[in-house]
């Protein structure tokens, strides 16, 4: 069975005079009053703080998430320059076969450098000593060295190219994984919040 309005408005009256004493209880209800609390409803206590983004469950997880990270960028930073160190690269991935790094005798730019240096004298020797130096066998020789050599920066050019793909396919996969454990830490949040919240 409904209630009339007036019956409402003493409901109300003493549910007020019930929650904050009387000094607070409406005189006499008014048509704004039980319109007030047709739509609002009676006050609700306040929920407790509770940050999901910051709390020790949360802040657990992805300190977790950040330092495998951190772990996994630094294994592919080191893995990186120790490829550029040993093809013989710039930081940037660049090969200046022009200034080959005497530091680093044994990177595979300076060794290709070194074996056409090396493969162009001897083709100047042995053409020379049989009196042909100037003849098209030499010049032949000559170009096939250098198609060689070419050859040699080409398959380099293109492992260096594969080796930094690579690395940034997994910088990405490190970002995704860090992505999800802030994810699954949000969710362990949420499962974890006080009630009521």
């Amino acid at each position: 069975m409904a209630l009339t309005p007036q019956q409402q408005a003493a409901n109300i009256a003493q549910n007020v005079k019930d929650w904050y004493g009387a000094a607070y209880a409406p005189k006499a209800p008014s048509k704004s009053a039980l319109d007030y609390w047709a739509v609002a409803g009676p006050p609700k206590p306040a929920a407790p703080s509770y940050d999901v983004f910051n709390n020790p469950v949360f802040n657990n997880i992805k300190a977790q998430g950040e330092k495998q990270w951190g772990d996994t960028n630094a294994r592919i930073n080191w893995d990186v320059k120790n490829s550029l160190d040993d093809i013989g690269a710039d930081a940037n991935g660049n090969i200046d076969y022009a200034n080959i790094d005497v530091n680093n005798p044994y990177s595979k730019a300076a060794l290709l450098q070194r074996n056409f240096s090396q493969q162009q004298a001897r083709d100047t020797n042995s053409y020379a000593a049989q009196g042909q130096q100037r003849t098209g066998a030499m010049f032949r020789q000559r170009a096939n060295t250098q198609f060689q050599n070419a050859a040699g920066r080409d398959e380099l050019q293109k492992t260096l190219t594969r080796l930094l793909g690579e690395a940034t396919l997994r910088r990405s996969e490190a970002d995704t994984a860090r992505d999800s454990t802030w994810g699954a830490g949000h969710l362990a949040s949420i499962q974890n919040a006080p009630a009521p919240y």
